[in-house]
This record gives C-alpha cells, structure tokens and sequence, in this order.
C-alpha cells in the first residue's frame, strides 16, 4: 500500500490509476499541475489533492502551490490535469484568480465529469470556456499517457488503462460539448424532462461502437461523429 500523501511532485502510479481511471467514481479529487513561466526553461510539475479541511484541489492549488512558484513579471502557462471537473465554486475562483493574475493562462484537462446534473456546475464549466484565458477538454489517451510519463517516477513503461476507457472518454467528450454548447435542457425536455440518466445511457451505447473503430485513437476525429449522436438527442 501507498502511503497517503496531500501533496508532492511525483504521484504513486497506483494513484494515478485509480483517480484518473474515468470509468471510477472516487470521492477524493487530485489535481496534476504543470507551470511554465516564459517561453524557455524546464517546467515546474506538483499535484495535491483536496484537504481534509473541506478546501477542494483547485483551491489548494491556487492558495498553496502556485505561490510557490509565483511571478509576476513573465507570462505564465498553467496545465492542470483534473480527476473531476471543477463544481460551481471552484470555476469561479479560478476565474477570480485569472482577474488577478492577467499573465496567466490555464488549460485544464477532466478526466470526469462533474454532477452534470446541477445546473450551476454547467454554468461555471461554460463560464470557464468562454475565458480567453482558458482552454477546458476532457482528457484523452494521449494526455494519459503523459500524465504517466511526466507525474509519476519511472512512468517510462505505459501500464494503465482496461479496454473499456475509450467509451467513457468517449462519453465525456459528447457529455462536455453538451454542456458547453448548453444543450442538456433541450435534450432533456425532448426526452419528456427526464434525468440526465436517459441520455447519458445512449450515449454511452453510441460510445461503445465508436471505442471498437480502429480510427478511435484519434480522438479529435470523433468530434465530427459525436455531433449526429447530439442531433439524435435534439431529435429524440
């Protein structure tokens, strides 16, 4: 067993698999941050993950770690890599935190999402996206794999995901472009105000013919299929 840790620069490759496995539903959030000031130099890499003090890993992060590395007379790039998608809270924060540090860009990859149901987790995803100093995807395999080449020690050999991962990437990938393009109220009153349950679970179907494609590694060209699963919904 791994010793549990708040914090550090390396994460047990346990950790890694189990937090950021998108087809398991943890309770803890971690956060992997990646910090790049100017445009040359080594990057400076740290995670933490929420605190026993009720304070979520966004807040950590922007309390704690980044002033460890705090400047403020160069641009700096932010990449966050995230076990689930920031609540309503923690969208604005960082928002708030943006506002004062306008040299500062952040990407944020979620390797879940969220309580989609919640409304105001929506809005705050949607406010993020519409930042320019924000870049929000959902993680994909090729961020996996330098997740676990770059925050854990020796992450050289790739031993991560069961098969089933590409359908749930797959899922939160049409699930997060629903949300941003607020769909989710449309979708739902086509399907006579129901749960989100409904039209996750077809999604879901759909996604799990798309992970069996041998084109589906590619990720970025579902994004031209998964809109005909959204008209479906739209059209149910």
């Amino acid at each position: 067993m791994y010793k549990e840790k708040k914090r550090g620069w390396h994460i047990p490759k346990e950790v890694l698999k189990e937090q950021f496995d998108p087809s398991k539903f943890p309770r803890e959030t971690y956060l992997l941050c990646k910090i790049q000031w100017g445009d040359t130099g080594t990057p400076w890499i740290h995670w933490v993950k929420n605190y026993d003090d009720d304070r979520h890993a966004e807040i950590c992060f922007l309390e704690d770690v980044f002033l460890m590395k705090r400047s403020n007379n160069v641009n700096c790039n932010i990449t966050l890599y995230l076990s689930w998608s920031p609540c309503a809270d923690c969208s604005h924060s960082i928002l708030d935190f943006l506002k004062q540090h306008l040299n500062v860009t952040i990407g944020i990859y979620v390797a879940r999402l969220y309580r989609v149901n919640a409304e105001e987790n929506q809005k705050g995803l949607r406010r993020l996206d519409r930042s320019s100093q924000v870049n929000l995807r959902v993680m994909e395999m090729r961020d996996y794999k330098y997740c676990w080449r770059t925050f854990t020690r020796g992450g050289d050999a790739y031993d991560f995901w069961p098969r089933n991962n590409k359908a749930e990437i797959i899922v939160n990938l049409v699930t997060l472009h629903i949300i941003l393009e607020d769909l989710i109220g449309r979708i739902k009153q086509s399907h006579n105000n129901s749960s989100w349950e409904e039209p996750k679970r077809i999604i879901k179907s759909k996604a799990l013919l798309l992970a069996g494609w041998p084109k589906t590694k590619e990720y970025h060209y579902i994004i031209t299929i998964y809109r005909s699963i959204i008209q479906m919904l739209l059209e149910h």
